[in-house]
């Protein structure tokens, strides 16, 4: 009897509570790593984007003062432009990371 026919796995799509979510941002100040990344894992906590799209964002792509990052078709997965409507804290971190990039398009 081959080992695949004895059980099946379905995969679950899961996503993480409100109240999870809350934790793992509280955490994350404690975990030790280079501040970008845990301002990376923040943004990505808080707007439920892809690491690919965060990387690969450039400023150009963010309206700040509408507080809305736009993604361009050719970077989302299903192939349609998709707008990430920023909360404060999402924007204050945009915010910061454009202070820190100085003059880079990312």
């Amino acid at each position: 009897v081959g080992p695949a026919s004895i059980a099946t796995f379905e995969a679950k799509d899961r996503a993480l509570s409100p109240a999870e979510i809350r934790i793992m941002l509280k955490e994350l100040e404690n975990v030790p790593t280079l501040p970008t990344i845990r301002v990376g894992l923040k943004f990505i906590l808080l707007t439920m984007v892809r690491k690919s799209e965060l990387l690969e964002a450039t400023w150009d792509e963010v309206d700040f003062e509408n507080a809305v990052w736009s993604i361009p078709k050719e970077r989302m997965k299903r192939k349609k432009p998709h707008n990430v409507y920023l909360s404060q804290q999402s924007l204050d971190i945009m915010i910061a990371l454009k202070t820190c990039a100085a003059n880079s398009r990312y």
